[in-house]
């Protein structure tokens, strides 16, 4: 299943619309009117390895 999202933003005379479709595995991104997208990008969601290591974590601000 892929979702794409197109952006325009009509800022001035420049302006374009973002293209960035989002796949299982990788994030396309680019412009629309060309021929294919101009980044590609693997779809990676980051996870702490260890919670609570750090000092002072589970305190309350005084």
């Amino acid at each position: 299943m892929a979702l794409l999202f197109a952006f325009a933003i009509p800022a001035d005379a420049f302006a374009r619309t973002v293209v960035i479709q989002l796949e299982d595995n990788t994030i396309y991104a680019g412009f629309a009117g060309e021929s294919s997208p101009r980044v590609s990008f693997p779809a990676v969601v980051g996870r702490p390895k260890r919670t609570g290591v750090m000092v002072g974590m589970g305190q309350k601000d005084a």
